[in-house]
């Protein structure tokens, strides 16, 4: 199983309808979690994403699709809140894929811990233009729950490079992002 990279991109193809080059962004040593929320041409892309983390070294995940993780041969599946009791069914046929969640409180990260999520990510930590998103958590309760998670904690939701350096030493095992890899807030 490879190692968490520290840099996690999300793929949103309703914001970023070129997910091939909103990928760019990310560069050898991060993680891609493809989410494709349904599009026709998922395969097509899952290919071609696959195809480019193994030459860029990329962690690639498939989001809610263990079919299509298999299909393209992925690295695992990023798995939401809402579904974490099935991703520990699968996570016991796939012992050597990643496995990770969505989480967005703290019994949901103490669910992702029971049934042995590789890491969680905590969102919204801050301000997103995310639709959908709940009120942020902001930084010092998320940072709480981080440390007292007891596995891996990304945050997201607001998150951009320069708040690396932010979010260092807090809890956090380092920060995933949507726009925000692109010089956007996400």
């Amino acid at each position: 199983m490879p190692a968490l990279p520290s840099r996690i991109l999300m793929t949103d193809p309703r914001r970023f309808p070129d997910i091939r080059a909103h990928t760019d962004t990310a560069c050898a040593g991060w993680g891609v979690i493809y989410r494709h929320f349904g599009a026709s041409d998922r395969n097509e892309i899952a290919l071609a994403l696959a195809h480019r983390a193994t030459i860029r070294g990329w962690l690639f995940l498939i989001a809610g699709d263990p079919d299509l993780a298999r299909a393209v041969g992925a690295h695992g599946v990023h798995w939401p809140e809402s579904r974490i009791d099935e991703a520990r069914v699968w996570r016991r046929k796939n012992r050597d894929a990643v496995f990770t969640v969505s989480a967005h409180s703290p019994l949901a990260l103490r669910r992702a811990a029971r049934v042995k999520a590789d890491a969680a990510f905590l969102s919204p930590v801050m301000a997103t233009n995310s639709p959908g998103a709940n009120q942020p958590l902001g930084i010092h309760r998320a940072s709480s729950m981080a440390r007292a998670a007891r596995l891996p904690v990304f945050a997201l939701g607001g998150m951009d490079p320069t708040q690396e350096r932010r979010i260092n030493n807090l809890g956090f095992s380092g920060l995933a992002m949507v726009s925000g890899a692109s010089g956007q807030k996400a």
